[in-house]
């Protein structure tokens, strides 16, 4: 996309570091944001993808150091944050957003949350919520923060509802490679009466729908030959 990234986050010193600056290297990636910890190994995920788009995440957390205070308010000039799961150690970062967004008012914040945000409900959000510019969340993430669950509609069967349903479609002719769809519209209004700017929910295979004002878009998954 011939955009600049830059990396903030913690890692320990054992053989993924390596791993990790490696491949920030090759994609040009700065890393000059980056904490070491010396004293502690870096988390490690391992996902299961299932053919039917459903994964399982095995994860080993270790006692890292969190990111310290200020790390969003004295971030490098940049017209966008994207902020994924923060720990309940480093989750104090996300109050510092209102002030980054005032000192950059054109530059997007972009929040991915994860299980931590989940557990805790939205509602301890709501100070924060108008600063998004974009939530990303997979189905079931959308549901569990907004406490709604969507209603699946069977592809073939309903065709008129689906219509009315997943919005303005983008390739709509691979819809129907997959049985059912879900109407997310409830889930991701929650979000847009908190003052969150756009919506993307995600669903496997099932491709994704976004939300913005009074508009609502849906695209498939993308027809790929898997490689992993």
């Amino acid at each position: 996309l011939d955009l600049k990234p830059s990396a903030c986050g913690v890692m320990g010193q054992d053989g993924y570091q390596k791993i990790l600056l490696d491949t920030f290297a090759d994609h040009g990636v700065d890393t000059s944001s980056v904490i070491f910890d010396d004293h502690a190994a870096s988390h490690f995920s391992v996902i299961l993808n299932s053919y039917t788009g459903h994964r399982t995440v095995l994860h080993q957390e270790s006692n890292l150091t969190c990111l310290p205070k200020g790390a969003i308010t004295k971030a490098p000039e940049a017209k966008a944050i994207y902020t994924s799961h923060l720990y309940a150690s480093s989750e104090h970062l996300l109050w510092e957003v209102p002030e980054w967004k005032q000192k950059n008012p054109e530059a997007v914040w972009v929040w991915n949350p994860g299980k931590t945000q989940f557990h805790q409900g939205l509602e301890k959000y709501s100070d924060i919520l108008e600063h998004v510019d974009v939530l990303i969340l997979n189905c079931e993430e959308a549901s569990s923060f907004a406490g709604i669950e969507p209603e699946k509609i069977e592809v073939e069967t309903e065709k008129r509802q689906l219509d009315k349903c997943i919005g303005c479609a983008v390739y709509i002719d691979r819809a129907e490679k997959v049985p059912v769809l879900c109407d997310v519209r409830k889930v991701a209004q929650v979000f847009l009466q908190k003052g969150v700017k756009k919506v993307i929910i995600t669903d496997g295979d099932r491709g994704a729908q976004g939300f913005v004002n009074d508009e609502h878009y849906y695209v498939p998954a993308m027809g790929v030959k898997k490689v992993d």
